[in-house]
Formats: structure tokens, C-alpha cells, sequence
């Protein structure tokens, strides 16, 4: 899934990306973000590429303002998904006349901004699978983890280390059980799939599938070794059944 952003304003560009990029940080999300600075490079790119799914747009903008861009934006594909950002709250009803989700004034507030955003992915996204954590004994305490914050299980040493998405991880106290015992556990789960001899990924967390393995959102990437070649496919089923 895509989310592109286009406004001809290069700092209100550059703030709006690190916006989209805070949101898909903290929400978990695998998503492309593209950003333009004029409506005909935005157009030029997909007629060449596959259309996005999200679109922030600036409304004032020269040659084609955010109307007219999502005007043809939805006569390439009437599914897509367009929130306006503008200084002015003159174009309110051509902005809906468009069927736009929503309508922000500039300076963009980050938290409206998120707000929408999860209101619209609500509506993209397949429901996720109910909240899950994990309480795990620690050299510190103990440590409640939330689960969907895991890109990775590890078994080291007779312990089990968790790999967070965004970098860090936390370790567990000695594990006397072999990790085929341990990593029964998240199996049940349905979103861990085993990727080596002391791996789980968890798959709502993976980007793509490289050559070695998988990339999670994040960027960090785990391989699949000769004997759980049967994690990719078991991954594209995954993909199939979300």
C-alpha cells in the first residue's frame, strides 16, 4: 500500500513526509510514502506506475491545483483516498465535491493529522488480529510486551531475545525448555512463522520478501534458512488470508 503526498511548498513537503513517516512508525505499518512538488510529476509517474491507495494534496498549487489533481486521481481509480491541506477554507465544498476524506488547514496539526489517518486506514486496513502481549522475566523484572511491537523471536543461549520493531530488544532470564517447545507458543498465535532454526518473525510486521528472506517495516531483514523454506510461502498465505 502506497501513500503519496504532493505539495509545491519544499519545506511543507519535507514536514508533512516526516509527519506520515512519525504515524507509520508508531502505528506499525507497512506502507510506501512518495512525495511530489507538482501535480504533473505525481500524474507522469503513474501513468508509468500503479496508482496509490492514500493521497495528501495540497489544494493551492501552479499550473493544476489539489481539485483538479483529485479529480483525475479518482478518474484513474474512484477507490482512492484523498486528504486536502490547505491554508484557506474557500475550497470546503469543491474539496468534497471530490469526495475527499477530509478536509486540514495548514499548519498541519500532527495529532488531527494522525487522527485522520487512522480513521482511514480503518477503513483500508483488514481488522487486525485481537491486542496481544507477552509477560516475560527479565534481568530488570518483569516486562509486559506487546506483541504486535515484535518483529522477531530469537533463541540464544537459552534465551529468548525480542527483536522490536524500530531497533532494540529485550531478553528473557535462562530457558531451560528447547526452543521447538518455547516458539509453540507464538506458532498458535497465527502470526509468528519460523524462519530458521532459532527464529519466529511475526508477519504482520514484514515488508516484503527479499532473495535471503523477509524485510520487516522497520528495514531490519531476517533470512530463511534451507529448512524453513516453507516460511515464504507460509507468508504469501498469510498475505492472501489478510
Amino acid at each position: 500500500m502506497r501513500l503519496t503526498i504532493c505539495d509545491d511548498d519544499p519545506r511543507e513537503l519535507a514536514a508533512l513526509d516526516d509527519f506520515v513517516r512519525q504515524y507509520i512508525h508508531a502505528r506499525g505499518l507497512a506502507l510506501d510514502v512518495l512525495c511530489f512538488s507538482e501535480p504533473a510529476e505525481l500524474l507522469r509517474y503513474e501513468t508509468k506506475n500503479s496508482p496509490g491507495e492514500v493521497y495528501l494534496l495540497d489544494v493551492l498549487m501552479p499550473g493544476m491545483n489539489g481539485i483538479d489533481l483529485g479529480r483525475e486521481i479518482h478518474r484513474r481509480d474512484h477507490h482512492a483516498v484523498i486528504l486536502y491541506l490547505t491554508t484557506s477554507k474557500d475550497f470546503y465544498p469543491d474539496a468534497f465535491a471530490v469526495r475527499a476524506f477530509s478536509y486540514l488547514l495548514k499548519p498541519v496539526d500532527p495529532e488531527r493529522l494522525f487522527e485522520d489517518l487512522d480513521e482511514c486506514f480503518s477503513y483500508l486496513l483488514p481488522p487486525r488480529p485481537a491486542h496481544r502481549t507477552a509477560s516475560i522475566r527479565t534481568a530488570e523484572g518483569t516486562q509486559v510486551l506487546d506483541l504486535a511491537q515484535v518483529n522477531a523471536v530469537e533463541y540464544r543461549s537459552h534465551r529468548l531475545v525480542y527483536h522490536l520493531a524500530g531497533g532494540g530488544s529485550v531478553t528473557t532470564l535462562y530457558k531451560s525448555e528447547p526452543f521447538a517447545v518455547l516458539a509453540q507458543e507464538y506458532l498458535d498465535l497465527g502470526v509468528f512463522v519460523r524462519c530458521a532454526e532459532s527464529y519466529l518473525v511475526n508477519m504482520p510486521n514484514i515488508k516484503t520478501l527479499t532473495p535471503n528472506g523477509f524485510r520487516m517495516a522497520d528495514g531490519s531483514e531476517y533470512s530463511i534458512t534451507r529448512k524453513y523454506a516453507g516460511a515464504r510461502s507460509r507468508f504469501i498465505d498469510f498475505e492472501a488470508e489478510s
